[in-house]
């Protein structure tokens, strides 16, 4: 499980210091997700990916940093409502607070990976409780944690769709762009959509591990499959079809969507 530490940052809105998670070791066991979502064991260090000021509410990947127009974000009526909203896990409103701030800001590709992560820690939330029920015993145990990874994912492809058509780029190899869309799409029922996705992905020549990770989107969607599924499912697939992966590849399903 990966260590954490403190560190202390300076709202570069408020202009007020808290203590902030970082990230000090983290060792990464298992296959990710075919939507980049880490194995567990790095997934525990996701609150270090957004930080989140307690005085004033801004919500960003580093808090010293300002991104334009943070200040009339954080104190519009659409930011407050979605900062104590509680439709989401209190970390996912932080991801979706995030997401706002480079929606205005014109990074869309930053605010759809901000609504990926929203979906992964309500993902987590689902798993808990599936597993253990409403230990809470609160309203807030009752939140439809499922309902609301669907929303963020919902999100996610629109503000990545307005990252493509703005020329934002946010995959780091050919068709893993398309890869990651074509996963949300099919996680939310979109299955023509993710079909049409993983085409354009294919037509990209992509090396190897992505387009088995393609490909295996299309059967999955082919089947109105909407659960997670990693990319060792869909190497070892692939290896079913045409024998096993070299070694080289086998490493790759840890990395290919990797800046």
């Amino acid at each position: 499980m990966p260590k954490t530490m403190s560190r202390k940052k300076t709202c570069a809105v408020c202009g007020k210091p808290s203590p902030q998670p970082a990230v000090r070791n983290a060792e990464r066991h298992g296959s990710p997700d075919l939507d980049t979502r880490p194995p567990a064991d790095v997934r525990f260090s996701i609150d270090t990916q957004v930080q989140k000021c307690p005085s004033c509410g801004y919500c960003f990947y580093d808090l010293a940093k300002g991104a334009p127009g943070a200040a009339e974000t954080v104190n519009s009526e659409t930011y407050r409502k979605q900062l104590g909203s509680a439709s989401f896990p209190k970390l996912a409103d932080s991801f979706l607070c995030w997401s706002l701030i480079e929606e205005q800001a014109g990074n869309f590709a930053g605010a759809g990976w901000a609504c990926v992560y929203a979906a992964w820690v309500c993902d987590d939330a689902a798993d808990f409780k599936r597993l253990y029920g409403n230990v809470s015993g609160t309203k807030m145990g009752e939140r439809d944690e499922a309902a609301a990874a669907k929303l963020c994912r919902q999100k996610a492809v629109l503000l990545l769709k307005r990252a493509r058509d703005e020329g934002q780029g946010f995959g780091a190899q050919a068709g893993a762009e398309e890869a990651l869309m074509a996963d949300l799409l099919r996680r939310i029922a979109r299955f023509d959509s993710a079909a049409k996705m993983v085409k354009c992905g294919l037509e990209a020549k992509p090396i190897r591990v992505v387009e088995t990770v393609l490909e295996y989107e299309q059967v999955l969607a082919g089947k109105g499959d909407i659960d997670v599924h990693t990319v060792a499912e869909a190497i070892k697939w692939k290896g079913e079809l045409e024998g096993p992966a070299t070694e080289a590849e086998k490493g790759q399903d840890a990395t290919w969507q990797s800046e």
